[in-house]
Order: C-alpha cells, then structure tokens, then sequence
C-alpha cells in the first residue's frame, strides 16, 4: 500500500473489499492522485502500481473536503467533482 502525508496506508484489498473508504480531504491528494482516483472510479479498478495487475473497486467510497466546494473546486481534478454525488452539510 501506499502511505498518505498523515501516514495512513491504503491497501489494495481495502478498496477491492465490500466495505466502505472514508477520504478525509479529498484536496490534501495530490493532483496525480486524485487521477488516479479518478481513473479508478471511471473504470471500476485500480492499479496498486504502474504496470500491476488490476484490483476491482468494490469498496464505497465517501470523501470530504474542508471548507466551502466552490473554493475547493479548483485544486479537485474535474472527473472528481463530477463522480462524486454531492452533499452539502452546514
């Protein structure tokens, strides 16, 4: 797996179980990974490495962002903002 900046580590089988991911700040990912992210969720899997073999995307995902979405939607990657159903919560 690998290791985010607070030091949590996503392992492949986290995403490619049945169970439900929790994204703190979806802009704290970097841009390459949230195309990463992105590609995942538009094909149904993801590569833990470049090159290694596909793992399905099973798992459900529900990611956050701090602050206001219009502020935060220049520094998410497009094909983000545009999978992700959004809920805005006071």
């Amino acid at each position: 797996g690998r290791a985010a900046r607070d030091g949590a580590v996503v392992q492949p089988a986290a995403l490619s179980s049945t169970g439900t991911l929790y994204l703190g700040d979806l802009t704290a990912l970097s841009g390459p990974l949230q195309a990463r992210l992105a590609r995942a969720l538009s094909t149904g899997e993801f590569r833990a490495e470049a090159g290694a073999m596909p793992w399905p995307l099973r798992a459900r995902l529900i990611a956050a962002i701090r602050g206001p979405l219009d502020d935060a939607a220049s520094r998410l990657h497009s094909e983000l903002v545009s999978r992700f159903g959004v809920v805005r919560i006071a």
